[in-house]
């Protein structure tokens, strides 16, 4: 949205709005085994940060949840890290998404909570988002379970973040807390090429430019998945390559317990898988979804009954 305002531009540097960015080093592994550091081949831009291909680490947004410190400090700490390869040569997960945050916060001069609810949240009437469970609804937040050592699953005895009181850190890359509903509401959006409801978030050309696949020439897919990504969404690029059911140029993401969306603009259709499994050791599950779904489409005038 910012990008179609003119905000700011895919091949701007970061540093342009976060300057600790500027003087950033990248840590090279000698044959020996020793590190050493060099200066960065180019910039991080923003095109980097949203296809995770700036060399970024996942170092301290996990944990950061819990310092009462905001995104500011994050970037401040985050920045004395080095990275971990040259911008722009492979796709690494990283916390591309709790900076590209900061980066809304700086540009719109609101906290990322605030711009998320004028901006996004309120105009697609997703009510039961935002980065804590307020009190009147805390009966529905769901419980997080795991595998114990009999490989039965059981609730989980820590949780990650609780999800209960506002955190300081309002983290981009997975801060919010949202109901099925509500996400459903925003895959709805995106395959509606960002309209749901006669409201317009972005342009059909923009959605169309988020869901190709942008790894550099020649990246090979990323595994375990055997996909490309895009800006914040993979994309499947092939079904060979996929080796799965699906079309060509659907996209989406998961979760790390086990949530799943995937967004098919050629069937015009959303699946969606919601879990609450970490670590999420079902991977057969998805598979199975996507054949039961997909094998229930059939050509025009046909029918499966």
């Amino acid at each position: 949205m910012l990008y179609e305002e003119l905000a700011l531009s895919l091949q701007d540097p970061v540093h342009r709005f976060l300057p600790e960015f500027a003087g950033l080093k990248v840590a090279v592994t000698e044959p020996n085994g020793a590190t050493r550091l060099e200066p960065p081949r180019r910039d991080i831009t923003i095109h980097d940060l949203l296809t995770h291909t700036g060399g970024l680490s996942y170092a301290l947004a996990q944990e950061f949840g819990n310092t009462g410190r905001d995104s500011a400090a994050f970037i401040t700490a985050f920045c004395k890290e080095p990275l971990l390869g040259h911008p722009g040569e492979k796709w690494r997960y990283s916390s591309s998404n709790d900076v590209l945050g900061r980066v809304i916060e700086v540009i719109s001069g609101q906290p990322l909570d605030i711009f998320l609810e004028e901006q996004i949240l309120r105009p697609l009437d997703m009510r039961d988002t935002g980065f804590f469970v307020p009190p009147d609804k805390r009966d529905r937040f769901t419980v997080l379970y795991e595998h114990n050592a009999d490989a039965r699953i059981v609730r989980r005895q820590t949780e990650d973040r609780p999800y209960l009181e506002k955190p300081a850190f309002l983290s981009g890359g997975a801060g919010l807390v949202s109901s099925t509903a509500d996400y459903l509401r925003f895959c709805l959006m995106l395959l509606g090429g960002g309209t749901l409801d006669g409201t317009r978030l972005l342009s059909p050309k923009t959605v169309e430019l988020m869901r190709q696949d942008h790894l550099p020439p020649g990246h090979l897919a990323i595994e375990p998945f055997k996909f490309g990504y895009g800006y914040g969404v993979s994309v499947v690029r092939s079904l060979t390559e996929k080796q799965n059911i699906g079309s060509v140029g659907e996209f989406g993401w998961g979760g790390a317990a086990g949530t799943n969306a995937w967004i098919d603009p050629q069937e015009n259709m959303i699946s969606m898988v919601m879990f609450q499994l970490k670590p999420a050791r079902m991977p057969m599950i998805d598979h199975r979804v996507k054949v039961a779904l997909t094998q229930a489409i059939v050509g025009p005038g046909e029918s499966m009954l």
